[in-house]
C-alpha cells in the first residue's frame, strides 16, 4: 500500500501518461475510472497547482483532479450535449487526503473511446 503526497502523486501520472486508471478513496465510496490525459500546471490566485484530468469513457462527464498539498480535489462535471458552460446537470467536488488515497492501472475497457491528448495550453503574451 502506497503512501502519497503531492510530489509522488504527480510522479505517478507523468509516468502513467495515457494509461487507464483508477482513483479511489480507501475506506469510502468514491471512485472514478479513466484515461490519464496527463499532469497540467495551473496558477489560481497565484497558487501554483497541478491538475489531472481523466478522459472516463463518457462524452458528456468530464474530471479533473487538482493537487492540493494535503489532498486531491476531485471535480465531476456532466453536461447533456451539446452543452455550454452555464448547461452543467450535475457538479460534484470531493477531497480525498493522500492518506486515504488509492491509485491503480487498470486495462482499457473494451467500450473505451479513442485516447485524445491533451492539447496544449496556448502561449501567453507577456
Amino acid at each position: 500500500m502506497a503512501t502519497w503526497d503531492k510530489r509522488s502523486v504527480m510522479q505517478w501520472f507523468d509516468a502513467h501518461g495515457g494509461a487507464w486508471v483508477v482513483v479511489r478513496e480507501r475506506g469510502g465510496i468514491l471512485r472514478v475510472q479513466g484515461r490519464n490525459r496527463g499532469v497540467d500546471e495551473l496558477n489560481a490566485c497565484s497558487a501554483d497547482l497541478q491538475e489531472v484530468e481523466l478522459q472516463c469513457g463518457l462524452s458528456q462527464v468530464q474530471v479533473h483532479l487538482t493537487l492540493h498539498d494535503q489532498a486531491v480535489l476531485v471535480h465531476l462535471l456532466a453536461r447533456p450535449e451539446p452543452s455550454t458552460e452555464d448547461e452543467a446537470r450535475l457538479a460534484l467536488a470531493v477531497s480525498i487526503p493522500y492518506t486515504h488515497l488509492v491509485l491503480e492501472e487498470i486495462p482499457a475497457p473494451a467500450d473505451a473511446l479513442p485516447y485524445e491528448p491533451r492539447r496544449p495550453a496556448p502561449e501567453r503574451a507577456g
